[in-house]
């Protein structure tokens, strides 16, 4: 670091001439041109002004010193002549300087207090969060070179108080004056002891004597006093002695000649001195056009034009991390990974299990996660680490448990945040239900794609067996919940989905008109799994050999549910290895053969080499199906959920053909109200029949079926509407 300003990186670095300045300005403009016709912005003086007003409104809010503001002002005026404007968010490259200037001024702030105080400030427009912040932050280093001391000008007005004998009234006024040159270019164009210098004359001008009030406006006699004597003082050789009767502060015997009023003695003392004048009359002409450029500052057109591409550019972080778009210099691309590389990656982690908690309200007797923990990582960490998998390749995350509804105030800040702040393509919960309630839906609703309840059988006695209930007691209303839950998702927007655990206890049941009448969009059947080191033998918290069921009960209840286009099942085979799971302190967890395993936490060794911990098997992953429509559609009104039975649902998807399958009786009436769609193909068959569509590959409906039963191995769709009616057909593509 230097130890004077001028052996600085201030010095030597950072200050411009006008041209040069101007030209590093232009070249930016033209590298953009495109956004510069696209969105334009007003004069540099009224951004100087409103990125004033904006540091000063959150250094205010956190008690910062006036220096660090001042110095966060430099640092923004620096960062914006090597990126272009448009291509940031201006409130986050605001908020990152005030925290990094804390940083260098000596009164540091806590990162969680700068990103809270600026979101409350700016809730609009900056979806903020510390890793975020922290990553504007190197950008914001690297852009300066690491070039961060700033050398202020007060230091030089303090210096001079007493030499110059100004009284605590032009002080303070001389304060302001610097203040207000951090909203023009001065800080890049002249050094601090030249604009402190620029000030004390304009404060001799305001207040020409300590009789006489201030005013914030130079007036013309005042301007025509400092032109006055900067001319003497520009007259005068450097390094002369005085002249009789001129006098001079160094030499404290002589006493001020009267003769002389406080502006032209000041000229005299400049001419003493070895300061550029040159660069004085330009500061003050400077300080001068601002003041008057000030009056047609127009704070409203100001911040419409900002925030209008900050919103049009997705610039507000509500869109994940592709939209933090404070993009490294070309020395520095290798900061950001681009979202092809993520695409096409191999390894990404593309559907996420996440247990936020281990806490639960049932007792399942053959849940695998006996360990019932309450522990809940700080939701900034939480959302730290979701955003390391979001920037590794994550699309899709499923909250798990435990019970995550136990946790309501947690769980539904995670949505948000995963929803407009990382904009995943597809957020799911698993619950058991007990604890859901409407109002949650309704307010939280909108972030959600997907609601899976646990519900592994219609039948009280079943349930009490298997231990499905509060603390392992079967709950009688526990199934009027699941069709409440349905209805609520139906209403709210909300994907409604169904997982059951096939064992010992409802293998034999029939389930197939209670879950058409739910008519989930996906019905998810698992085979009972043991874990070892959780439920393996009567030494766990939970023996689950009880529970297990042969490889030909297995398949008695597929065989009995499989004519159900929702039916998707999944044994023991399948699941091995082919589900990421991340447990409550971000570790990755292999439940393989042997023990299960766990990784190091990914936030303190990153997602790839978490992943490399454990074992995963992508081509598991992608036989099982992992991939599928998993982002509920966007219905304009707001209405119709999962098991909605609008007509529109299929226009929503963008379907070629549309193939409608029920009894003769129903045809013509599915015919007429499905034939208002469009121009689109209507083909009806009769129930019961199975459809080739291999030669309907590259059509819509094919891509668009939504899970394994719908579209398997050999392409076969088996749909059935019939007599139900059209609000049933949600799981029957």
């Amino acid at each position: 670091m230097a130890a004077n300003y001028w052996e600085s990186t201030q010095r030597r670095f950072w200050l411009f001439s006008k041209d040069d300045l101007g030209a590093v300005r232009q070249k930016l403009e033209d590298d953009n041109a495109d956004l510069i016709q696209m969105f334009s912005l007003p004069q540099q003086r009224h951004l100087g002004v409103y990125f004033n007003q904006q540091v000063n409104r959150l250094g205010k809010r956190m008690v910062v010193r006036q220096q660090a503001m001042a110095t966060a002002q430099v640092y923004i005026k620096r960062f914006y002549t090597k990126v272009e404007i448009r291509r940031t968010n201006p409130y986050l490259v605001v908020a990152t300087a005030l925290y990094l200037a804390c940083k260098m001024e000596e009164c540091p702030q806590h990162i969680r207090l700068i990103v809270s105080e600026a979101r409350s400030l700016w809730p609009d427009f900056l979806g903020l969060d510390t890793s975020k912040l922290g990553e504007c932050e190197f950008f914001m280093i690297s852009e300066m070179s690491s070039q961060l001391i700033v050398y202020q000008p007060y230091r030089t007005l303090n210096n001079y108080q007493q030499e110059l004998a100004l009284t605590q009234e032009d002080v303070a006024l001389g304060w302001s004056i610097i203040n207000d040159h951090y909203m023009t270019d001065l800080p890049l164009l002249y050094p601090p002891h030249t604009i402190a210098l620029t000030a004390i004359l304009l404060v001799l001008v305001l207040r020409p004597s300590s009789s006489m009030s201030g005013s914030n406006q130079p007036t013309a006699a005042g301007i025509a006093a400092a032109s006055a004597a900067l001319a003497q003082a520009q007259g005068r050789a450097p390094g002369l002695p005085p002249t009789p009767g001129t006098p001079n502060f160094a030499d404290k015997e002589k006493q001020p000649d009267l003769r002389f009023g406080r502006v032209q003695r000041y000229g005299a003392w400049l001419a003493e001195s070895s300061v550029d004048i040159t660069a004085m009359v330009d500061c003050t002409q400077e300080l001068i056009s601002f003041y008057e450029c000030q009056e047609q500052y127009n704070d409203k057109l100001t911040r419409e034009q900002i925030n209008r591409f900050v919103k049009a550019r997705g610039l507000d972080n509500r869109r994940g991390a592709e939209s933090f778009q404070v993009y490294p210099s070309e020395g520095d691309k290798t900061l950001e990974k681009s979202k092809s590389q993520v695409a096409d990656d191999p390894d990404a982690p593309v559907s996420v299990n996440y247990f936020p908690s281990r806490e639960c309200n049932y007792a399942c007797g053959f849940c695998f996660h006996t360990n019932t923990s309450g522990y809940i990582l700080p939701l900034d960490e939480a959302k730290r680490g979701l955003r390391l998998l979001k920037e590794a390749g994550m699309r899709k995350l499923n909250i798990a448990g435990g019970e995550p509804f136990l946790h309501p105030k947690f769980l539904g800040e995670l949505l948000r945040y995963y929803k407009e702040d990382l904009d995943l393509e597809s957020v799911s919960i698993v619950s058991n239900g007990s604890k859901i309630q409407e109002k949650f839906l309704r307010e939280h609703g909108r972030y959600l794609d997907i609601l899976a309840i646990s519900c592994d059988s219609f039948v009280r006695e079943t349930n009490k067996a298997i231990g499905r209930g509060e603390n392992g007691q079967a709950d009688g209303d526990h199934v009027a919940q699941v069709f409440r839950i349905a209805e609520w998702c139906r209403e709210y927007g909300i994907m409604f989905k169904l997982n059951t655990v096939v064992n010992i206890y409802n293998w034999d049941e029939d389930m197939a008109a209670q879950i058409a009448e739910l008519a989930p969009f996906r019905w998810k059947v698992f085979q009972c799994l043991i874990v070892e080191g959780e439920n393996e033998d009567d030494t766990r918290v939970r023996d689950g050999r009880k529970f297990l069921i042969s490889e030909e009960q297995w398949r008695t209840f597929c065989d009995r549910h499989k004519h159900l286009p929702c039916y998707v099942p999944e044994d023991n085979q399948t699941m091995a290895g082919s589900y990421l799971l991340l447990d409550e302190r971000l570790r990755f967890l292999d439940k393989g053969d042997g023990p299960m395993k766990k990784s190091d936490s990914l936030l303190d060794v990153g997602v790839k080499r978490a992943m490399q911990q454990v074992a995963w098997d992508k081509s598991a992953f992608d036989k099982r199906g992992g991939v599928y429509e998993w982002r509920k559609p966007q219905n304009v009104d707001g209405d119709g959920g999962c098991g909605g039975g609008d007509k529109k649902e299929l226009e929503w998807y963008g379907w070629d053909v549309v193939i409608l399958l029920g009894s003769h009786q129903d045809q013509p009436r599915l015919l007429q109200e499905f034939g208002k769609m469009g121009d689109g193909l209507i083909v009806l068959v009769s129930l019961g029949v199975d459809l080739e569509f291999k030669m309907l590959q590259s059509l819509h409906a094919l891509h668009l079926a939504q899970n394994q039963a719908c579209l398997g191995q050999e392409h076969i769709l088996r749909v059935c509407i019939g007599g139900n009616g059209l609000g049933k057909s949600q799981g029957t593509r």
